[in-house]
């Protein structure tokens, strides 16, 4: 009998209008995820940054840490550790 893997599914929505709303979800390997949060954790504290970040937020002072998170999810779905579903 073969056991079910378990996966990460980490979901948020962004409505730009009453028109549209995008549902992003982020998906990962069981084994992954507490990996990749303590990866982002560093990152976050190393910039300083909180625990919530919005592109909307994104500042000249804050940009790094915005850049360093983008950078580190195309690293792990270029590995294909991560998968990223958006629905519009």
């Amino acid at each position: 009998m073969a056991l079910l893997e378990k996966y990460h599914a980490f979901c948020d929505e962004s409505a730009t209008s009453e028109k549209f709303t995008v549902i992003g979800v982020i998906m990962c390997h069981d084994s992954i995820a507490p990996k990749f949060e303590k990866w982002l954790e560093k990152i976050t504290e190393k910039h300083g940054g909180s625990s919530e970040l919005k592109w909307t937020k994104a500042k000249k002072h804050n940009l790094p840490l915005y850049m360093e998170y983008l950078s580190a999810f195309c690293k792990a779905m270029k590995r294909a550790t991560l998968n990223f579903i958006a629905l519009l």
